[in-house]
């Protein structure tokens, strides 16, 4: 081999070696926010646990939209659904009440650890969150938090006992979750 070919085969893989750079370079850099939002979230979890066995925790009250609340959540998950192939959305039933009044930044909390775990346990298909009205008042509403998981198709392969380590919630097709706020 002559040491023009030499020249090239070096010059390719050091080309080869600087794109492998860079695409580490990317991930690296799209998983450290995601990092630093997974550990602000698991400090802010440890912080209100501790506040709520101390009695301590205080609910806000503020006005509030609901609409925004629910879309400002699955626009922050969507992007970790998309990754695993999973479709998100959410439906708020007319009958819900969108201007509100309470404590917003609870609600999202719930929200988060409700989609989140959806799209933790889910490997295909789609999350849908619903929202419904449970009762209301002239001064309150209550509502239900739904997370319902639609699986496309399951694999052949998989048996019952292969979910025996999941908690029974889990093991509902589609697993309802749901939380009063």
């Amino acid at each position: 081999m002559g040491w023009e070919h030499y020249v090239s085969l070096t010059m390719y893989r050091g080309i080869s070696l600087e794109r492998e750079r860079r695409q580490l370079q990317e991930i690296i850099t799209c998983a450290i926010p995601i990092s630093g939002d997974a550990l602000l979230s698991l400090i802010n979890e440890i912080l209100d646990l501790s506040k709520l066995e101390a009695g301590e925790m205080m609910l806000e009250t503020l006005d509030f939209d609901l609409s925004t609340c629910v879309e400002e959540v699955l626009d922050l998950l969507a992007p970790q659904a998309h990754n695993k192939g999973l479709e998100i959305a959410a439906l708020i039933y007319r009958n819900v009440p969108t201007h509100l009044q309470g404590d917003a930044t609870r609600l999202r909390q719930i929200l988060m650890n409700l989609i989140s775990n959806a799209i933790k346990f889910t490997s295909t298909g789609e999350i849908l969150i619903r929202v419904e009205l449970r009762s209301q008042t002239p001064n309150t509403a209550t509502l239900t938090l739904l997370s319902q998981i639609r699986v496309l198709a399951l694999p052949q392969k998989i048996k019952a006992d292969s979910f025996s380590h999941l908690p029974k919630l889990m093991l509902l097709l589609p697993a309802n979750m749901a939380v009063q706020v």
